[in-house]
């Protein structure tokens, strides 16, 4: 039931909105605010989260597991198969390039090539000496 303050006419004729509907106008304009303020993003990051963009790059032969899941599609079980893998190869070096991955459980040619981006590799055996004897 609408009460008779609402219908009062305004100078113009009309009648006046109410305080509901400019509420609801308010509430309209910080949602579209805040929505096209989300899709134009933070003016000071890049536009991709791409390899090249965060410079990201994990040795997986001294990794820890949280820097292992910081790699696109491993998770924790993955991530601790690497170790589990790499452990088994002391002292030697697990891996050398990309493709060494797919020894690991879970982790096959598609796994790789998303990975390969986010990789770095020891670039001779004394880089991987020290390695070598990490716990």
């Amino acid at each position: 039931m609408r009460t008779a303050e609402e219908h009062q006419p305004t100078a113009a004729g009309q009648a006046s909105p109410g305080p509901r509907a400019a509420a609801v106008l308010i509430v309209l304009f910080l949602a579209s605010f805040a929505l096209t303020s989300s899709l134009s993003g933070p003016r000071n990051e890049p536009a991709c989260l791409s390899a090249q963009c965060l410079a990201l790059r994990i040795d997986p032969n001294g990794a820890s597991r949280a820097e292992l899941m910081l790699l696109p599609g491993i998770g924790p079980k993955i991530a601790d198969n690497i170790i589990e893998y790499r452990d088994a190869q002391r002292p030697h070096v697990a891996f050398r390039r990309p493709e060494d991955l797919e020894q690991v459980a879970r982790i096959g040619p598609a796994t790789v090539e998303n990975l390969r981006a986010y990789l770095c590799f020891p670039e001779s055996d004394a880089d991987t000496d020290a390695g070598a004897n990490l716990p």
